[in-house]
């Protein structure tokens, strides 16, 4: 009986490859396998060719020439390799396809694998370029492709005897089908080529080719793919981060829910669907559990992008209650991401990093990159009492022990031995309404914040009275302090030169501060654009009620100096008036000693005195030439009316009401008004001139000023003269 040949077929080693750089070459390996009867030699030629849709060419390979060869094999010897040389270079391209086909062999045979008279095989691949051939044993019915993608786009191609014959046209995510179309009328020996590309690193794909017709896979014909590693690096996966959109909220009462809503957002290459699980847990010193949450379960669920999205919604829908508890505190964290990564913010090898907050529950997460330095928090509660505590990997390291005011330190102690991958959880508790802090953490040994970790807090809203806000006696040092009142706090000031900044963020609510303080040189400073909406004014004293409600009273007001606009803490600064002059800001007076108070205007707008970057108006003509400009002009008050204070008649050119800013300045008192402030001042006219397309605001000459201060230009363009009435 004659001996049946070995059968030869090839499988790629390395390939796909990179094809490196000038004058560098690649060797790329594919494996010849010889399998039946070993006992003698065997031999094959073999012979390269471009194939894809970038197919290499003969100047991609050592010579310039498509590479042949033989490949033979000892008696016995089961295994052989080919190896192709490419060359490399600096230039940009795409990918480039080619094959390595057997042929003429001399004892052998070259190999099909036989899948009988119907066809349903299967294939799986990721990065590169993968091809496989298909001969068709008959030709009768129709050749399908179904493939899932992963989310991660790729390509799939099919041809016909090297024709294409269908396409996805272009890379696509997720599941579907081709079939190659009836204008190809398959047959016996046909070829029918499958070319997968995947250009995403971490891309994964499978497929499933059926044909009732009778197809053998081609064993002796394998495919290479040359990586051009010349071009920018392959496109990242997007990364997502988490963040509350209305978390802390009210839990609200029995029978009622309330939805807290969070917002991930995914940066980066967009051009896929993604997702990610996400879970909640209970928090902080008073976690929220399963029972606070609709269904009696802590809730989870996937969050979805698809392709082009940016931001998604989380919703997590909250029990109400009658019962009176603390506010509980819970995460949501991502996890298990798909066509994405879990985003974190990387800070380096040194964290110097910070944070802001006020009321309710705020929990930041910091990851360690490295080991060993102290992780330092530096707060300030800016007079308003919050508390800060630190967990190391869930275990409480150090805390305030309860609110604290004012500025302070915490230091993970030396017993906790830190080191990379520990997690650091800050948590800042802020429980009085109108509340403000912030954070500055500082780590040596390298930190990344977690941002797929974000923290939410069910506000209990069963207490049945407004509880009334504890009273502090803040007292100040001897050098020079900044306060910010808030609460029903008491400020005594110190030795040094103080600053009292009253600000509607800070100070808020059914409150009274009071400040008293008679060393030093102290000033009131109240922040543009915040509405006082009464003043009384007594001889040596004053009391602000601002449009929120809380009130603020000042003894010894003759003592301190007041400045309308200023804000020290944002570096905004204002000129200093007497006791007297801000009571005539606010359009009142200073009474006689015992004689009654006197009220200020209602509502009075806190104007901007930032004339800093300002054009100072004095005479002449001036030319608005940038985006956005603010023109300052002087003036004073005499005898109750507005009059010239040194600056003459102005012309403006080219000014925009949209972008300019027209501002007056009380040289006297150092007060900075807008146009319509100023208009309102005694003394003051105003009036369009349509024939030369101006408008003007000039003094009355009842006010002493012989003819007038008249500016002039002051337009929106040609057609459109400003309104300044």
């Amino acid at each position: 009986m004659a001996t049946t040949l070995p059968t030869l077929s090839i499988t790629p080693s390395n390939a796909p490859a990179a094809e490196d750089n000038n004058n560098a070459t690649t060797a790329f390996t594919f494996l010849v396998t010889r399998t039946g009867d070993l006992s003698a030699a065997s031999s094959a030629t073999w012979s390269v060719a471009g194939s894809g849709s970038d197919p290499a060419n003969a100047t991609d390979f050592t010579g310039g020439v498509l590479p042949t060869g033989t490949v033979n094999f000892a008696a016995g010897a089961s295994t052989a390799t080919i190896t192709v040389n490419v060359n490399g270079d600096n230039g940009k391209e795409a990918n480039e396809g080619f094959t390595v086909t057997l042929s003429n062999p001399n004892g052998a045979t070259l190999g099909t694998s036989s899948v009988g008279t119907s066809l349903n095989q299967s294939a799986s691949g990721g990065y590169g370029v993968t091809e496989n051939y298909y001969t068709l044993a008959s030709g009768s019915g129709a050749f399908t492709l179904s493939y899932d993608m992963y989310g991660i786009p790729d390509r799939a191609d099919i041809y016909v005897n090297g024709t294409l014959a269908v396409s996805t046209n272009g890379e696509v995510s997720n599941t579907g089908t081709l079939t190659v179309p009836s204008t190809f009328t398959l047959k016996a020996s046909d070829i029918v080529r499958v070319v997968m590309t995947g250009t995403n690193t971490g891309t994964a794909w499978d497929y499933t080719v059926n044909y009732q017709g009778g197809v053998q896979s081609l064993n002796y014909i394998t495919a290479g793919t040359i990586i051009n590693d010349d071009t920018q690096p392959a496109t990242a996966l997007p990364s997502l981060s988490i963040a509350p959109s209305n978390a802390p909220a009210a839990e609200g009462n029995n029978n009622a829910t309330t939805p807290f809503t969070f917002v991930v957002t995914r940066t980066g290459d967009l051009s896929a669907a993604s997702s990610a699980t996400w879970s909640v847990a209970g928090s902080g010193s008073d976690p929220a559990n399963a029972t606070d949450f609709t269904g009696g379960v802590l809730p989870t669920g996937t969050v979805n992008f698809a392709a082009g999205a940016s931001t998604a919604t989380i919703t997590v829908n909250v029990n109400g209650d009658n019962g009176k508890e603390a506010n509980e505190g819970f995460t949501v964290t991502l996890s298990n991401p798909n066509g994405a990564t879990l985003g974190t913010s990387s800070v380096g090898t040194s964290l110097n990093q910070s944070a802001s907050g006020g009321y309710g529950v705020t929990e930041n997460f910091y990851t360690l990159a490295g080991g060993g330095g102290a992780f330092t928090l530096s707060y300030d509660m800016y007079g308003i009492p919050d508390r800060a505590d630190i967990y190391v990997n869930g275990t409480l390291a150090v805390s305030t022990n309860g609110e604290v005011s004012n500025t302070g330190t915490l230091t993970v102690p030396s017993t906790f031995t830190l080191k990379a991958n520990d997690v650091v959880r800050v948590v800042m508790t802020g429980t009085n309404t109108g509340t403000a802090w912030d954070y500055t953490v500082n780590y040596q040994g390298g930190v990344q914040s977690l941002n797929y970790i974000t923290a939410g807090t069910i506000v209990n809203d069963d207490t049945t009275t407004t509880p009334t806000l504890p009273s502090y006696t803040v007292a100040g040092t001897l050098g020079n302090d900044f306060f910010l009142p808030s609460g029903n706090n008491n400020y005594l000031g110190g030795g040094g030169n103080d600053t009292y900044i009253i600000s509607p963020y800070i100070l808020s609510g059914a409150v009274t501060a009071k400040i008293t303080d008679t060393e030093g040189t102290n000033v009131i400073q109240l922040i543009d654009g915040m509405t006082i909406a009464a003043s009384s004014f007594f001889n040596n004293a004053v009391q602000l009620t601002l449009s929120n409600g809380a009130k603020v009273q000042i003894l010894g007001a003759s003592g301190f100096s007041y400045q309308v606009g200023a804000n020290a803490s944002w570096g905004d600064t204002a000129n200093s008036q007497t006791y007297a002059q801000f009571a005539a800001t606010l359009g009142a007076s200073v009474p006689a000693a015992g004689a009654a108070a006197v009220s200020g205007t209602a509502n009075y707008v806190v104007p901007s005195n930032s004339t800093s970057g300002g054009i100072d108006l004095s005479s002449g003509t001036v030319t608005a030439t940038a985006a956005s400009e603010t023109f300052v002009y002087d003036y004073k008050m005499v005898n109750g009316r507005a009059t010239k204070a040194g600056d003459d008649v102005v012309t403006i050119t080219g000014f925009s009401t949209t972008n300019d800013k027209l501002v007056f300045n009380d040289v006297g008192t150092g007060t900075v008004y807008t146009k319509a402030q100023f208009l309102a001042l005694a003394g003051v006219v105003s009036a369009d001139d349509p024939f030369t397309g101006t408008a003007g605001i000039f003094f009355d000459p009842d006010a002493g000023v012989s003819g007038g201060v008249y500016l002039t230009g002051v337009r929106v363009s040609d057609a459109t003269i400003e309104t300044l009435a």
